[in-house]
């Protein structure tokens, strides 16, 4: 009992009413001083873009998008078990694509939510996600919103449309 109040006895000292004033200022300084080095580092030449620190803050409410090898992608299109969905801009979609993929610009999509409607398939298929490369921008954005709209799987492309064509696999131009 003599050692809780003698620790009783420290914590009230401590917190005095001076030791407030100058925790709260202390924690005001620190948070001014992360907000501009935030702030300074989306000006710096090589700094860490301040989208690129969003997503790299983990969401656990969000749907895993999971990734299908090239190999596993080419025999599912073989198959016909899959709609690809490619994710680059109707310029590039336009210049080539997965043989049957159809076009949702992510980058529309983002303004544009509508555009999950262009999913007209067979929802029972495997939806299956590609950009240029396998870190294309929000793609599971795309992925949970297919999701939503009852397709039944919906998987990312490993390697993306670059590696699609370095392993000569079937194009469309």
């Amino acid at each position: 009992m003599n050692l809780l109040t003698n620790v009783g006895t420290i914590v009230n000292q401590f917190l005095t009413s001076e030791n407030l004033k100058t925790i709260r200022r202390m924690i005001i300084i620190g948070v001014c001083t992360m907000g501009i080095g935030v702030i300074m580092n989306q000006f710096l030449e090589k700094g860490i873009r301040l989208p690129i620190l969003i997503k790299s803050i983990p969401n656990p409410f969000a749907a895993k998008i999971v990734s299908i090898s090239q190999k596993d992608a080419l025999a599912m299109l073989n198959a016909q078990s899959a709609v690809f969905v490619d994710v680059r801009s109707d310029y590039e979609y336009d210049m080539d694509h997965i043989d049957g993929a159809i076009n949702i610009p992510v980058v529309d999509y983002i303004s544009n939510p509508a555009l999950v409607d262009k999913y007209d398939r067979d929802k029972s298929l495997t939806a299956i996600l590609y950009g240029a490369d396998e870190l294309e921008d929000n793609i599971p954005l795309l992925g949970r919103s297919l999701l939503k709209k009852s397709v039944a799987d919906v998987k990312s492309l490993e390697g993306g449309f670059e590696q699609w064509l370095e392993n000569d696999y079937p194009v469309e131009y």
